[in-house]
């Protein structure tokens, strides 16, 4: 089977998606570096774009009228490895120093990070996750029961090896712990005709409700929904939290269904994600420097962010059009 029958045509949506994705990344990384105290962004909802964005990953492995067989396999290895294990490497190295600037690290240490897959959780757990569940694609031909029952095992294994000291390398344990989402994106996009007439607009208001009053309970509770590090302290509520969240991202993006913006914001993410720590750590010096520091006054973080949105995404722009080789680009693989 040649490689052009794998290939998956952009997705207005998906794009759309993926943009406030990281957007809500960019956001985030401003309050972590410009502000010092505990933001409620910060630590509860930055994670629901995350697990939306593994989600979208698993929707992207599923493509109709195809064998899962030894050759999509390859194609997808390769292209894993062209697209974000290469990249990986070359923007990890590039922003070495900056790194261990921000987070007071020296080079050797930095190095060791790099190898072990740590200096970059979110593209390291994507990398093994991806990896991990075309294996069991292939391996269970496509069995939705096998890949439900491979993603609940992979959930409690993750989360019985956290409460351990094993090390872990390339992220393992978030590779197994959202190996579930790849599979609710697999499936999602296998059975989405039976979607097609859900009222977009009544899935936004409920889940819009439904977020706001699971994220007071969160708080309230003090319930732990991390995914790196992993801590899981009520798996009913993560799994209300990761389905209701995805639900009303997915709403907002088929509602929106088309803005450049977004969708060009969504073509750059893997780019936006390795830049937009490193810009946030240098803006934020410079303001505090110059005298705009924080001083409980978040209008100067929705500035910042714009500002460092702006940036990153000027900077992934010109990677892209003259740097393609950097992120596993070429004229083939070009939409």
């Amino acid at each position: 089977m040649q490689n052009s029958c794998y290939q998956i045509e952009r997705i207005h949506w998906i794009d759309v998606a993926r943009g406030f994705c990281m957007i809500a990344l960019v956001l985030y990384h401003t309050e972590s570096y410009y502000i010092d105290t505990y933001h409620v962004f910060q630590y509860n909802w930055c994670s629901n774009f995350l697990k939306t964005f593994f989600f979208l990953s698993g929707y992207l492995l599923y493509k109709e009228g195809i064998e899962y067989d030894e050759d999509y396999i390859s194609h997808k290895t390769k292209r894993i490895i062209k697209t974000l294990l290469i990249p990986y490497f070359i923007f990890t190295l590039i922003l070495i120093l900056p790194k261990c600037y921000a987070h007071s690290l020296d080079i050797q240490e930095a190095l060791i990070n790099i190898i072990a897959g740590k200096a970059s959780w979110f593209i390291t757990t994507l990398i093994l996750s991806e990896l991990l569940f075309i294996t069991i694609l292939r391996w269970s031909k496509n069995k939705v029961l096998m890949l439900a029952l491979t993603s609940i095992l992979g959930l409690a294994v993750a989360l019985i090896l956290s409460k351990t000291t094993i090390h872990n390398p390339w992220c393992f344990q978030q590779s197994l712990a959202v190996f579930c989402l790849l599979f609710l994106g697999f499936v999602f996009h296998q059975y989405e005709q039976y979607f097609r007439h859900l009222n977009w607009i009544y899935v936004l208001l409920s889940t819009a409700v439904l977020i706001v009053i699971l994220k007071i309970i969160v708080e309230k509770e003090n319930i732990v929904l991390n995914i790196y590090p992993l801590e899981i302290s009520n798996l009913t509520f993560y799994f209300m939290d990761t389905i209701v969240g995805i639900s009303l991202i997915i709403a907002i993006s088929k509602l929106i269904a088309k803005n450049k913006l977004l969708e060009y914001t969504g073509k750059l993410s893997i780019i936006i994600y390795f830049l937009n720590g490193g810009v946030s750590v240098i803006t934020s010096r410079i303001m505090n420097q110059v005298g705009f520091s924080y001083d409980e006054q978040y209008f100067r973080v929705i500035i910042l962010f714009f500002i460092n949105y702006l940036i990153v995404l000027f900077i992934s722009h010109m990677i892209y059009q003259y740097l393609p080789f950097m992120i596993g680009r070429n004229e083939q693989t070009a939409k």
